[in-house]
């Protein structure tokens, strides 16, 4: 019995590696959700070949349907704006081939959602993430409760709450991972955590099964993760010229020598400028002791950029290509979210990375006062 368990498996795995390689094929929605009224709306949503694909459905009833045509599982959205203030979208997969059923009451917040294996595993990981899921929307709601107070302090406090419900999600994760590496949610979700490359990362990206990696978004993540090893520490810092705040030519080897923080950072990033107190107050405490910074913005309108450095009073050295998310020096590392920075030694090697708060003062301290 156990084997023949094992084969269906593998066989399910292939028809799903053939699937990912193939054809479109078409898919199905069906939908009931009761407690809404005939003229609402449902909304469908999903990212298919680096597209956004929308539709809707005007109820008459309580049934609603959305059909397309895809080559491969995809994570998709359906949501009722009409009722913005209450938790009305439910994620879920979309399979080639196959019909997925939503029931839901007045809400998708608790809908149940049934399709082929990949929705089967999804709700598996889904119920595992469950108190992690409801600890983030409670803070979520407190999030927008502070921001509409304009309590940037109590926004601050936020922060590591934050940090410490996505160390908990990555360890729930990885053990999905570890009991499923050939389910395609396991390969979903290594690639939606691809925006923070380290060392955590690549132990979940060499736990999946190594077809996955043969696809080419699992040949776009090695090319990434290739960009993103250069800033790991041990590396030798890469050279990079870009445009200072005069529109100037700006290198990095014109701070050779020096201890150097290279921040990724934007003025529309509103943890990068929480943070700016904490880097201000390290660059005032080391600046005169072989200390430098470097800034690199990830923004794309100058005005806004020069701003938020004076108003931040960033009085350190700064570039940017105002491409945005397309900013070449963070292409170039990999940097796929921000903030991030790297304290590179006199050496021109990389010490530290990702260092914040009283751990950036204590990495100075460690290094730039002499015992």
């Amino acid at each position: 019995m156990k084997f023949k368990s094992l084969l269906l498996a593998a066989s399910s795995f292939i028809l799903l590696f053939c699937t990912l390689q193939g054809q479109e094929q078409p898919f199905f929605i069906k939908g009931n959700i009761s407690g809404l009224k005939a003229g609402d709306k449902v909304f469908f949503q999903y990212n298919y070949n680096k597209k956004t694909v929308s539709d809707s459905f005007v109820l008459a009833d309580a049934t609603f349907e959305f059909k397309g045509n895809i080559e491969n599982p995809v994570k998709a959205t359906v949501s009722i704006p009409s009722i913005e203030k209450t938790s009305t979208s439910k994620n879920f997969y979309i399979e080639p081939n196959q019909t997925t059923s939503i029931d839901a009451v007045g809400t998708f917040k608790n809908s149940k959602i049934e399709g082929g294996t990949v929705q089967s595993d999804y709700n598996l990981l889904a119920s595992m993430l469950k108190g992690h899921d409801d600890k983030y929307d409670q803070l979520v709601e407190e999030f927008m409760k502070l921001r509409e107070a304009n309590d940037n302090e109590g926004i601050k406090n936020l922060d590591p709450k934050f940090e410490s419900l996505d160390i908990k999600k990555k360890a729930v994760v990885k053990k999905f991972i570890k009991e499923k590496p050939a389910s395609f949610v396991s390969f979903s979700s290594v690639s939606e955590l691809a925006y923070m490359i380290d060392n955590e990362f690549l132990a979940l990206f060499d736990l999946l099964d190594p077809t996955y990696k043969d696809t080419p978004k699992g040949k776009e993540l090695a090319t990434q993760i290739e960009k993103a090893k250069k800033t790991f520490v041990g590396q030798t810092l890469q050279n990079f010229t870009q445009k200072d705040t005069s529109g100037n030519d700006f290198s990095v080897t014109a701070i050779s020598g020096k201890y150097l923080l290279i921040d990724f950072w934007a003025s529309w990033c509103g943890p990068c400028r929480r943070e700016n107190p904490n880097i201000v107050k390290a660059y005032d405490t080391y600046k005169d002791k072989n200390f430098e910074i470097l800034g690199v913005s990830l923004d794309s309108k100058k005005e806004a950029w020069i701003n938020a450095i004076k108003k931040d009073e960033l009085t350190w050295f700064h570039v940017s290509d105002l491409k945005g998310w397309k900013n070449e020096v963070s292409d170039m590392f990999g940097i796929r979210s921000i903030p991030q920075n790297l304290l590179i030694n006199p050496a021109g090697e990389i010490i530290a990375r990702n260092i914040t708060g009283e751990n950036l003062n204590e990495t100075l301290q460690k290094y730039l006062i002499k015992k």
